[in-house]
């Protein structure tokens, strides 16, 4: 049987007639379930439907698409199928402790780059996915947005977008604590501080707010 190159047609299709010169165009990502019973379909496993908000038996897949601003439409490029088998998991597990520490910060405890992070397996598969359907526009298009629903609202997945060379797009969950940059004078003593008010999202002040047409 011969392998039909699924992206670089779609990719034809799209940039040959879908696509405009003055287009502002986003890459997006989403999971999505088809439900099928059985037990002999390969890659058949248990994968949340937000239909039924539950998981349900089927297959999984995972897909890259173009978003077009000026259409408001999106064109499907990549899609692949997910192993049920791989954990979708953003935070690597830690290591169980020995022993309990003490109270407190334990001495000589230095704070961590919350930009330097391990991917986990699951994420490292999304960003080979972005990385190759980047490949693939290069020549044509450098979408510098990645768009992606409200599991992708956590620092490891904004890293993980990041060493793409792409910004995120998505969504905090409800309970994010968001604080504006501190403006006020250094008393002189200790180090500077980073964090001003904690932003109160009922209450944004008024230079924040912007208009949409």
């Amino acid at each position: 049987h011969s392998v039909i190159p699924w992206p670089s047609l779609q990719w034809a299709l799209v940039q040959n007639h879908l696509l405009d010169s003055d287009d502002v165009i986003l890459f997006a990502g989403d999971e999505s379930t088809v439900t099928k019973s059985g037990k002999m379909t390969y890659g058949l496993g248990r994968f949340f439907s937000s239909i039924y908000n539950r998981s349900v038996p089927g297959l999984g897949f995972f897909s890259i698409s173009l978003i077009s601003v000026k259409r408001k439409k999106a064109y499907p490029i990549l899609m692949s199928q997910l192993d049920p088998k791989m954990e979708r998991n953003v935070y690597p597990q830690k290591p169980e402790k020995e022993k309990k520490n003490g109270p407190g910060r334990p001495k000589g405890t230095k704070n961590k780059n919350r930009q330097d992070i391990e991917l986990t397996s699951y994420l490292k598969f999304i960003q080979d996915h972005i990385k190759s359907v980047q490949r693939l526009v290069a020549d044509k298009i450098t979408p510098q947005y990645f768009v992606y629903d409200g599991a992708f609202g956590n620092n490891p997945c904004l890293q993980m977008v990041s060493q793409c060379g792409l910004d995120l797009i998505s969504k905090l969950n409800c309970n994010s604590a968001l604080y504006f940059p501190f403006d006020g004078e250094y008393s002189g003593r200790g180090p500077y501080p980073k964090y001003g008010e904690k932003i109160n999202y009922s209450n944004l002040p008024e230079h924040c707010l912007v208009d949409s047409s």
